[in-house]
């Protein structure tokens, strides 16, 4: 319920971004036994993406490729695809984390993960043992964006308006900062280049869904770059490291 009273409609766009983050981050995340089930019983029904305003038509046409596809799926051929995308390693072409589309430096790098780790800390959540997943992986950060939404929607039932504006707050300030400034550019890249069908539907509909957020939640994320920054190459020489110094 809601502070009126009220039990939320299925248009209600607080609802609306909690039930599409939480697809997303579950899309991306390392499939395990009973991912698709999972996504077939949390797929958005098609009809919500009219909440999304002018990307509305966008993302329903991305949502019903993606369930043609998973419809098609098996667990383990859902793993399969995901390792021929994303590999054992993080691909130079569409690595799934924000710091190398936005951090120019690795003293930048340090920051903007440290600023990721406080949003989730600040909210008493902590990366679950045995994830191996950094703090900045899309997954996570969409994931993030579920429970702030989820949060803002159980303060209104409990008709706590001030806990509702923190939380409201906080997504807006991530989504500019963080999720909302990279994602779509990554969602982009997979949509074009990824080499999976399956994989490409699920980017576009990052991408849309991000876009549409812009519009919900009247912010604009600063830019990034529009492709990965590669990573500095390793150090050449003989020796393998370690510090010089008086013995």
């Amino acid at each position: 319920m809601d502070a009126t009273g009220t039990e939320p409609g299925v248009m209600d766009p607080v609802f609306i971004r909690a039930l599409y983050y939480r697809f997303l981050a579950r899309v991306f995340s390392y499939p395990r036994p009973g991912t698709v089930a999972a996504l077939r019983e949390q797929m958005p029904p098609a009809e919500t993406a009219e909440a999304w305003g002018e990307s509305g038509p966008r993302i329903r046409a991305a949502l019903e490729r993606v369930k043609r596809l998973v419809g098609g799926q098996s667990d383990e051929s859902l793993e399969s695809t995901h390792l021929v995308v994303f590999g054992h390693t993080v691909p130079d072409k569409w690595p799934p984390h924000e710091t190398r589309f936005g951090s120019s430096h690795p003293f930048q790098e340090t920051q903007d993960l440290a600023d990721i780790a406080a949003f989730y800390e600040a909210f008493g959540l902590k990366i679950r043992p045995g994830t191996g997943e950094r703090v900045d992986h899309i997954a996570l950060e969409l994931e993030f964006q579920h429970f702030l939404a989820l949060r803002e929607l159980s303060a209104r039932e409990k008709g706590d308006e001030e806990a509702a504006a923190v939380t409201l707050d906080a997504s807006k300030k991530f989504f500019r900062d963080h999720t909302g400034r990279w994602g779509g550019v990554f969602g982009e890249i997979l949509a074009q280049k990824a080499p999976a069908e399956l994989t490409r539907a699920c980017g576009e509909l990052l991408a849309a869904v991000l876009h549409g957020d812009r519009e919900l939640l009247g912010v604009v994320p600063g830019a990034v770059s529009a492709e990965p920054i590669p990573l500095p190459p390793e150090p050449e020489g003989e020796d393998d490291g370690g510090l010089d110094g008086p013995v």
